[in-house]
């Protein structure tokens, strides 16, 4: 797997070019977080990696805004559909990919539920992987956005700095 990089034709390298978008990979395998975060840094994205869903829900929870998140279907704990439904519950224009060593059953099911995200079979290629991100994130940008002006009145500042670029991320007025 770590040698998936070396793998990818050159030329499909040059097509992926990130811009200043946030991605959240959660797996539990420690290699593929380390792999896909490289990968991803590669293509010019922001990258965090958590190998525990319930740590990256609970950074979500405390302010983590990433524009896309990149989770395994099979996870100890909280898996990957019952990550991603909690986590659109707080951030529902998040961007989502899923991927999986294990595709048809666990794709049943998460299409049983409604999900239509892209899905990427382990191992992958940079190549792949940076369609997949462009297709997901292409999705998330054409997707009306619904605003709102907020006023944000607290006395402590950092409060102040954190919800106003949580609201700002999601596209409101402050």
């Amino acid at each position: 797997n770590q040698d998936l990089i070396s793998q990818t034709d050159p030329t499909q390298l040059e097509l992926a070019e990130g811009g200043n978008e946030f991605i959240l990979v959660v797996d539990d395998e420690p290699q593929i977080c380390a792999l896909s975060q490289r990968m991803i840094e590669a293509m010019g994205y922001q990258c965090v990696t958590f190998n525990n869903s319930n740590v990256a829900l609970e950074a979500i929870k405390d302010g983590l805004v990433p524009d896309l998140v990149i989770s395994d279907l099979v996870m100890p704990g909280i898996d990957g559909i019952e990550l991603i439904t909690r986590i659109k519950n707080l951030l529902p224009r998040i961007g989502v990919i899923l991927i999986s060593g294990f595709t048809d059953r666990l794709m049943d099911r998460a299409r049983s539920l409604g999900y239509t995200y892209p899905l990427l079979s382990k191992p992958f290629t940079q190549a792949q992987l940076s369609h997949c991100i462009r297709e997901a994130l292409q999705k998330k940008r054409t997707r009306t956005a619904v605003t709102a002006s907020i006023f944000i009145l607290d006395d402590d500042e950092n409060i102040r700095i954190l919800l106003g670029r949580a609201c700002n991320k999601r596209g409101h007025h402050l």
